[in-house]
């Protein structure tokens, strides 16, 4: 992966992680099942933050459009916690944030960012 573009990913895994919890087959999304059982029972330490999990992808570009409407916990603390890792890693002009009026959506205005965002990173 030589960059990335992710529209609505910020969030945090316990309080907004209740369908990462979901049992296979059930209704709702179950794409991260090993968290589950630290979603189910928050006692357990969680392994890994939303923000560490994001910030793997690190120091290679990263965009993050969010929607104003679609509001969850942590997306402030998440944005800075990605972006001490980039500007620690001397890469801070790689990962950009930005909140998009709506609800949960990738309005016209996202898209043309993120084709923007790849032709920085990638060229063309």
């Amino acid at each position: 992966i030589k960059a990335a573009f992710a529209s609505g990913p910020v969030s945090d895994f316990l309080h907004h992680g209740l369908h990462r919890g979901a049992p296979q087959g059930a209704r709702g999304s179950a794409s991260l099942p090993g968290l589950r059982p630290f979603v189910l029972d928050h006692t357990l330490p969680l392994p890994v933050t939303f923000y560490e999990f994001t910030a793997l992808i690190a120091p290679r570009p990263l965009a993050v459009c969010q929607a104003v409407g679609e509001r969850r916990p942590m997306e402030e603390e998440n944005c800075a916690a990605v972006g001490s890792v980039y500007r620690a890693l001397g890469a801070g002009e790689r990962v950009k944030y930005w909140w998009v009026a709506g609800d949960h959506d990738f309005p016209p205005a996202a898209r043309r960012a993120a084709v923007d965002w790849f032709r920085k990173w990638l060229g063309q």
